[in-house]
């Protein structure tokens, strides 16, 4: 499947404007941190997608639990072949996914 394209954002998570124009490009790794970060109802488009990373790893769930979530809502997003390395103490988290 073709690598998605998307309007990018900043740092700051503003459109990203170059000479007066949005700036269009692969955009999987933006639309994985955006769902990462996103709490359920953020996007009123799709209300049940987001994962709310910062309230998942300061939580009493386990790794598997956490990793669980993460992987469900990615599928959602139709992100296939979710590949999720959480270690267990939730200092290192690394993704790697199909689309």
């Amino acid at each position: 499947m073709a690598k998605r394209k998307d309007i990018m954002l900043d740092e700051n998570q503003d459109l990203l404007i170059r000479n007066g124009d949005f700036v269009i490009s692969e955009s999987d790794e933006q639309h994985i941190h955006t769902i990462m970060h996103a709490n359920k109802g953020d996007f009123k488009q799709h209300p049940a997608i987001g994962v709310a990373i910062t309230s998942l790893l300061n939580s009493t769930f386990k790794a598997r639990d956490i990793k669980r979530a993460i992987k469900v809502e990615l599928e959602r997003d139709g992100y296939s072949d979710v590949d999720i390395d959480l270690n267990m103490n939730l200092k290192t988290l690394n993704i790697n996914v199909s689309n």
